[in-house]
């Protein structure tokens, strides 16, 4: 006989609306514990090695790595033991009794949005591989999860090793999706305390969740508070940093320019609303009024950002409004997680975030010079024309990636338009708007950051990429049509004719181009080739 993971003990209907002494509050630290061992553990687990990603299934790759390492054998034999001990808690349905089934469809929504954001990613190029076996398991896994809660440990385990493809061999820069992977991994440790205390209520999944959730946003606003973010904001310019990198490329510059001009008339309430926001994270549990705010807020403060710079983080703006439908209407004992004790434990734990979940601190300065490159392919015939951005390491995943080390000239340390050092943002905010302005401050404050081993792997990763996107003229997947909206730089288009799709692809060159906005224009003051990469496999004719 089996019993529902989200049922508590006998009384568990008639809890009261506060922790019930210690014996509560050890099972939260114990959920945050555990939480926090399983992120550490996944992260050094299943981010595999960059072989391992050259296998056509990945599914392989990550059984390997519980079986064969000692690491995964710390996760492996404990799972199957619990599993043999507790074998019909694991097999525990959802709860059916309870009423309101609000959090069970919050867990259903995300294991959805991560199977769906997965399965249409693109070809990998420099793997070569789709993972196209991957992609029907973890659809499988999806389908297995509306009838068994447990499923979703091995599909956050799947999802996540599939999430660290692109991890090699230059780092991966944009993480939209890590709140999927967090939650997931945060739900996948409260099915496991349930399993072995067999009581658990739900509610304290829903409680370290909208902590969880909530230290995402304090802990960079906490970030821009030391850092005099305030001062020196000017979120707009993000815009502009974009705009370089092909946002609305398909606009004349003259629209885009005015609406960066709109942007800096409402940049001081975007700071005050980002400040706002972000630091107001801490009073999330204060009462039933706090949560539904700050979660609109929240909302509100991505899709502005997306409006006015390009980065769409749709997916945070879709987990902020699955977490709102937990507390619409009438509360339930799952979402009652509102009174003191709750608002002194929640802002504890969103405080001490930094030691449990590591939000990203992020608290960088827009500034107006922008360092970006583009790859300008050289087909067999001899023609010239752009090689497609996102084929190359300026993809989806890198996005917002410099690459000093490709550069022999002094440059400054500005990547994406951005900087956290404060001295260098005022000295940029500073520049008289003409190009001999910016060159004079390279010269003082600038440095040279070439790098040659790391440019032998960027010569690597983009060769691999140009030798299978010869063979297969597109890294588009079957599937790439229903992808949900790209994170960077969206709506994107390229700025310069592209290549041909069946064009050969003989050499690449690499440009850096550096660009100026004085406050009203826009302005490319340079463009110097910084690399040369003759494609392996093609012979000029």
């Amino acid at each position: 006989m089996t019993t529902d993971l989200s049922r508590g003990d006998a009384s568990a209907s008639s809890r009261p609306t506060v922790p019930n002494g210690l014996s509560e509050v050890i099972t939260v630290l114990s959920l945050v514990a555990l939480f926090a061992i399983m992120r550490r553990w996944a992260v050094g687990t299943l981010r595999l090695p960059e072989d391992a990603y050259r296998s056509p299934v990945l599914a392989f790759e990550v059984l390997r790595a519980l079986v064969w390492s000692p690491r995964g054998l710390v996760a492996l034999v404990p799972l199957l033991a619990l599993g043999v001990i507790r074998r019909d808690e694991l097999r525990a349905p959802w709860s059916h009794d309870e009423g309101d089934q609000r959090t069970r469809y919050l867990i259903l929504f995300l294991v959805v949005w991560a199977t769906w954001a997965t399965v249409t990613l693109d070809h990998n190029l420099f793997y070569d591989q789709s993972y196209n076996v991957d992609r029907a398991i973890l659809v499988g896994l999806a389908a297995l999860t509306f009838w068994r809660p447990a499923f979703v440990i091995p599909h956050v385990f799947l999802f996540i090793a599939f999430e660290h493809q692109f991890d090699h061999p230059l780092g991966r820069q944009i993480f939209a999706r890590g709140i999927l992977e967090d939650l997931l991994l945060l739900f996948s440790a409260f099915v496991l305390i349930r399993i072995f205390l067999r009581r658990l209520h739900i509610r304290w999944f829903v409680f370290v969740g909208c902590a969880l959730l909530a230290s995402f946003y304090w802990y960079p606003g906490y970030i821009k508070l030391t850092r005099d973010w305030f001062s020196y904001g000017q979120l707009y310019l993000g815009g502009f940093a974009s705009y370089a990198n092909g946002w609305l490329a398909f606009l004349p510059t003259e629209s885009v320019e005015r609406f960066m001009r709109l942007g800096a008339a409402l940049d001081w309430p975007g700071r005050i609303l980002t400040m706002v926001c972000e630091l107001g994270a801490v009073f999330f549990f204060l009462n039933r009024r706090a949560a539904p705010g700050l979660l609109l807020a929240w909302a509100a403060l991505h899709v502005g950002i997306w409006m006015f710079s390009g980065i769409s983080f749709l997916v945070w703006v879709a987990v902020d409004i699955a977490f709102l439908v937990l507390f619409f209407r009438k509360p339930t004992i799952e979402s009652d997680v509102f009174g003191r004790w709750f608002a002194i434990g929640g802002a504890a734990l969103v405080l001490a975030s930094p030691f449990w979940v590591k939000p990203p601190a992020v608290g960088w300065f827009d500034t107006k010079l922008v360092y970006t490159y583009r790859f300008e392919a050289i087909a067999d015939g001899g023609e010239r024309a752009a090689f497609p951005a996102d084929a190359t390491p300026l993809g989806e995943a890198w996005c917002a990636r410099d690459f000093p080390f490709l550069s022999a000239h002094n440059t400054l340390l500005v990547r994406y338009g951005k900087t956290n050092d404060r001295e260098l943002a005022g000295a940029v905010a500073a520049l008289d708007g003409t190009p001999a302005s910016v060159f004079a401050l390279e010269a003082s404050m600038g440095e040279i950051y070439y790098d040659e081993q790391q440019a032998l792997e960027f010569d690597r990763f983009l060769g691999a990429i140009a030798t299978n996107w010869n063979r297969r003229g597109s890294q588009r997947h079957a599937l790439g049509w229903a992808a949900p909206p790209r994170t960077c730089l969206s709506p994107r288009s390229p700025p310069e004719p592209l290549i041909a799709a069946r064009q050969v692809v003989r050499q690449i060159i690499v440009y850096q181009l550096t660009f100026l906005f004085d406050g009203r224009r826009f302005a490319e003051i340079r463009r110097v080739p910084v690399r040369w990469l003759d494609i392996p496999g093609v012979t000029s004719s």
